[in-house]
């Protein structure tokens, strides 16, 4: 007889999750691995002299991702995502400090160094001792009231350290807050490239994948080229846009987690008739379904088309009486026991004697069209 029929396969939940852990794994690891190449990158050109707060948060950040890599790969891959809204900013924040201030912090470090070294009072070393721990941005908008200070000291005018520490902490103060205003005017001067730096961060990841699927990818990429677009608005939030990557990066890892789940129940279709006397073609991928045809010399024939969307469909042909249904249950029992797969919602669309197609000259087609 012959029997063709649809039903719905899945991994068991742990074996799906662990494929899903694997693949958020390797993923987040790459781009740890990228940015921490970045940080070491923004160390050498001495950002950290400029932006020490923020890349201290680097640092302990890609410390976090480090730990929770192994143990717990799904937060490991949310502080990333973190790390990727803001490490681009870093990067023009860095560059244009160093730009501007470079100069007059590197002559006001050399200067502080060498009073520091002939400072005639405990009030002018103490001075020396406060400044020294400023960042250059910092240090450069105190940059007047510290030299009022110095000639202070220097008068006989300040001569008590508490004084001077006091003068200073306001000063100081004062910088700090004219420094986050300058950040801030800079990140949202570089808000918009951050974004597309972003998205084409993405794009290039998902360039780097091996998807089965072609027309998965054109699509995901598609997306990000839509997002890029809109970011040409003057209204746009930088918050929902960089939500909206996101959403691409989890549909990338579904669906190339979806994919991961139809090569393991391939290879289990694979090997069952492989190990049953068939003699089978190599899988084929065509039009986004993969397609198995398996046959013995005694005639039996089994086709079996899977998609993505966790659907099978199966033919078997050749067979007399009800061998057929025989081969199908040992196979089902053999994928769920052995291999973990669940399978459901099975709709038989066909059932047929031999007898009756030979008597009726019937021609045996492929099931679900053309292959």
């Amino acid at each position: 007889m012959s029997q063709e029929a649809e039903l719905v396969f899945a991994l068991e939940r742990r074996r799906r999750e662990e494929l899903f852990r694997v693949r958020v794994s390797n993923k987040t690891r790459e781009f740890y691995m990228r940015y921490q190449e970045q940080y070491n990158d923004m160390c050498s050109k001495g950002y950290r002299d400029y932006i020490p707060k923020e890349m201290s948060r680097l640092a302990q950040d890609l410390d976090t991702i480090g730990n929770l890599l192994s143990s717990n790969p799904v937060a490991a891959r949310d502080v990333s995502r973190e790390v990727g809204s803001y490490i681009h900013s870093l990067w023009g924040l860095g560059r244009e400090a160093r730009q501007v201030f470079q100069e007059s912090a590197r002559v006001a470090r050399l200067e502080a160094k060498r009073e520091k070294d002939t400072a005639q009072s405990i009030a002018m070393s103490r001075y020396y001792d406060i400044i020294a721990g400023l960042d250059s941005i910092v240090a450069n908008f105190a940059a007047p009231s510290l030299s009022d200070i110095k000639n202070a000291i220097s008068s006989g005018y300040l001569a008590r350290v508490q004084e001077v520490e006091a003068k200073l902490h306001s000063v100081i103060a004062n910088a700090k807050n004219e420094a986050k205003k300058w950040k801030e005017q800079k990140k949202q001067e570089q808000a918009k490239q951050t974004v597309i730096n972003q998205i084409e961060e993405q794009k290039a990841s998902i360039q780097a994948e091996k998807f089965e699927d072609s027309s998965k990818a054109n699509a995901l990429l598609k997306k990000l080229e839509e997002i890029k677009q809109r970011t040409t608005a003057d209204n746009y939030s930088v918050k929902e846009i960089q939500e909206q990557i996101q959403a691409v990066a989890d549909e990338t890892d579904e669906a190339l987690v979806d994919e991961g789940v139809r090569r393991e129940t391939v290879k289990a279709v694979y090997k069952w008739f492989n190990d049953h006397d068939f003699t089978l073609s190599n899988p084929k991928l065509i039009d986004g379904v993969v397609v198995i045809v398996a046959q013995r010399p005694s005639g039996n024939k089994a086709q079996f088309k899977l998609t993505l969307d966790n659907k099978m469909w199966y033919r078997l042909d050749g067979y007399e009486g009800q061998s057929c249904l025989k081969d199908i249950s040992s196979a089902k029992a053999d994928w769920e026991s052995v291999y973990g797969i669940n399978l459901s919602d099975e709709v038989v669309k066909w059932q047929n004697p031999d007898r009756i197609l030979r008597q009726q000259g019937r021609t045996q087609s492929n099931i679900g069209g053309n292959v």
